[in-house]
């Protein structure tokens, strides 16, 4: 599944990893320490500058302009 926001885009693949580009104001690129933590993602939720992602474990991560 492909995600957007503003100017960047994520796509949640089906191994449950998550990949990212665009401008990093708007969550195109993903931080290292939230990017070693995106396993297993089940679901994201874009908003206009920043995308959220819900884990399986129940951990939730948020990166780009928060």
């Amino acid at each position: 599944m492909i995600f957007s926001t503003c100017s960047a885009c994520v796509a949640l693949l089906n191994d449950g990893t998550v990949v990212a580009w665009g401008y990093k104001d708007f969550g195109g690129i993903i931080p290292d320490d939230i990017q070693t933590q995106l396993i297993k993602v089940k679901q994201i939720i874009p908003k206009q500058r920043q995308f959220t992602a819900f884990c399986e474990e129940g951990k939730i991560l948020t990166w780009g302009n928060n």
